[in-house]
């Protein structure tokens, strides 16, 4: 074999190390830590319950709710979720499908700093935005918070990102499409009893 051809062949054996090289470090810098993006443990929610119904806690958050006593609640241990059942509402217990009525979900997760940065940065722009869109601003025990709704494949699915100290805490509705304004009504009186401090 000529000289030449061991040239070109170590030259882009070299040149094809050293970009593998670079971007093994590229990419490994941009993976987030999971361990930084952990969900609330289901066990963090406390349930105590009163003849004025059931106050949900987390102290880890400061979040304190309130549902009446004729709701049902579930708790995924495996993702952090807690699910509150009007009556009426109907799950599949083993995919957490709803099959009827209006699911209500409450999760919150550590916020990565880029996280919290964007959410808080799309809240302010959206205060002074004109254009409708399925975004908006609402205040969730009196905290600037990102509502997100959406319509597809007959679900309505309604979304509340909420920046507050060093977290990410969601609460969601979902319900059949037929079933959206009944659902949107009873997600809206449980979000008026929220409170953060």
């Amino acid at each position: 074999m000529p000289k030449g051809f061991w040239f070109l062949f170590g030259v882009t054996f070299f040149v094809f190390v050293a970009l593998l090289v670079f971007t093994y470090n590229f990419v490994s810098e941009k993976i987030p830590n999971f361990e930084t993006m952990m969900f609330e443990p289901a066990e963090n929610f406390v349930v105590k319950e009163d003849k004025e119904g059931k106050t949900i806690f987390n102290t880890n958050l400061g979040l304190k709710c309130q549902i009446p006593s004729d709701w049902q609640i579930e708790k995924n241990q495996s993702t952090g979720n807690l699910f509150l059942l009007p009556p009426g509402t109907t799950i599949e217990k083993e995919g957490q499908i709803l099959k009827k009525g209006c699911l209500i979900g409450i999760n919150a997760q550590k916020g990565i700093k880029e996280q919290l940065s964007v959410l808080q940065n799309t809240i302010n722009s959206l205060k002074t935005a004109s254009k409708k869109s399925n975004f908006s601003v609402v205040l969730v025990g009196e905290i600037e918070a990102l509502k997100e709704e959406n319509i597809s494949f007959g679900l309505w699915e309604a979304q509340i990102s909420i920046p507050y100290k060093e977290n990410i805490i969601y609460f969601r509705a979902i319900s059949s499409q037929a079933e959206k304004n009944e659902c949107s009504q009873i997600f809206e009186r449980f979000l008026d009893t929220v409170t953060l401090n």
